[in-house]
């Protein structure tokens, strides 16, 4: 569990540069976001983690990068009124795209965790199917929260309610499913 935490803790440090550099301008924010994702990128790459099991940290990376390239080269972009919807959006589209190729994202992070056989399992597969759309779910409402919030009238409120929601209740669905996906009856360990 604690392992678990720990890494969703290293998936979101990018998005806590970003958002504490932010104050002194939505530019620094975004390098500071792509510092954070390319030394945490790098470190997952030198301990040897596959670059499937990377997806999310990787669209970070790419996101950061594209921020960071529009924040300065336009400071005045339009983009900006969408910086807390952006990241919900992209993760939306990569989660729901991993599951269309029947790739989610989940699986290669979860494949580490397990013995080959397992890993390689129907039921395995099927299970983390089901974790990844439940995150791609609880992108969705984080994204059409962060954008309603800006096209309806900026609701800082609204967008961090849909984005709490949206992450919040996948990480408890991972953790009780991938319990009760361990129990002897149904031996399928998950992300």
């Amino acid at each position: 569990m604690l392992r678990t935490v720990l890494g969703y803790l290293r998936r979101v440090l990018p998005w806590i540069a970003f958002g504490t550099a932010s104050t002194a301008g939505w530019q620094w924010g975004a390098l500071a976001g792509l510092v954070v994702s390319l030394v945490s990128l790098a470190r997952e790459r030198r301990r040897g983690v596959p670059a499937d099991a990377l997806v999310l940290d990787i669209g970070t990376t790419l996101y950061f990068t594209a921020l960071t390239a529009i924040s300065f080269s336009d400071p005045a972009s339009p983009i900006q009124a969408y910086i807390g919807a952006l990241p919900f959006v992209v993760l939306t589209v990569t989660a729901w795209a991993g599951i269309a190729v029947r790739h989610p994202f989940t699986l290669a992070i979860a494949r580490q965790r397990v013995p080959e056989p397992l890993a390689g399992s129907h039921r395995f597969v099927r299970s983390n199917t089901i974790i990844s759309t439940a995150w791609a779910v609880g992108f969705t409402v984080g994204a059409v929260g962060g954008v309603l919030s800006v096209v309806t009238g900026p609701s800082v409120a609204v967008m961090m309610t849909c984005q709490a929601i949206g992450v919040a209740g996948p990480a408890l669905f991972t953790v009780r499913h991938s319990r009760r996906a361990r129990r002897p009856q149904c031996p399928v360990t998950a992300a």
